[in-house]
């Protein structure tokens, strides 16, 4: 019997950090609203050599694998995360180990310590937050089976093993060069639509981030947020 990636979210982060550790292509979009809700959309594209390393990990049959059946429950997916408050417009999978979602995060559900999204609309902030709580948080929820899906990455957030970027890199060189090369270049890329035009952008320790109007572009090194030790921050401030 296959194994399957069934999620139980208490906030926002949790989805989106799992799903970019799934791909080496994760593409996430932050719209916020006059009223401070946010809304998400995730669109993942899975590498060729992650889908074959997922779908041997979850046992899949030469027939699923031909019929490319996915390793996420969707509609599991989407239980969940409504259970959890949020909106949900959409979750489906378009390969895989790839999948797409929408749903809107209300402010009211941003006030926990570890949220990943935060916002205040009188200062004209949106905070996002990612570090070892957060994302052990979400770990900590899962099954022992869940879990293996996870260790299959055996990246230190997870593990908690004291390990630099190019040892874990070359850890995972074990599945084969091209899953190495493909972890060394890529990045998260969160886009961000605010009400009005972005004054600045701040993130520490690492990352990059570039405005444009009302919009922030933010890009983090996919292996910097595998073996991060301390949260990442980033800040985007609009005009009020």
């Amino acid at each position: 019997m296959k194994k399957k990636i069934i999620y139980a979210l208490t906030m926002t982060f949790i989805l989106l950090f799992t799903i970019a550790t799934m791909s080496c292509t994760p593409k996430t979009t932050v719209f916020v609203q006059p009223s401070g809700n946010v809304v998400i959309t995730i669109d993942i594209k899975s590498s060729e050599v992650m889908d074959s390393i997922a779908a041997n990990f979850a046992n899949f049959s030469e027939e699923e694998k031909k019929a490319n059946a996915s390793i996420f429950e969707t509609e599991q997916i989407k239980k969940e995360l409504e259970k959890q408050g949020l909106k949900v417009f959409y979750v489906k999978s378009n390969s895989l180990a790839g999948i797409q979602a929408k749903f809107k995060v209300f402010q009211k559900h941003m006030q926990g310590e570890n949220s990943f999204v935060k916002t205040n609309m009188k200062k004209g902030l949106l905070n996002l937050s990612i570090g070892p709580k957060n994302i052990q948080e979400f770990v900590n929820m899962l099954s022992a089976e869940d879990r293996e899906m996870l260790d299959m990455l055996m990246a230190p957030v997870f593990t908690g093993e004291n390990l630099s970027e190019a040892e874990y890199i070359e850890n995972m060189a074990a599945f084969g060069p091209t899953l190495a090369n493909e972890l060394k270049r890529s990045k998260m890329k969160i886009s961000v639509t605010c009400p009005k035009k972005v004054l600045n952008i701040e993130i520490k320790p690492f990352g990059k981030g570039v405005k444009k109007g009302n919009k922030a572009y933010i890009e983090i090194p996919l292996t910097r947020i595998l073996c991060v030790k301390e949260p990442i921050f980033a800040e985007v401030k609009f005009r009020p």
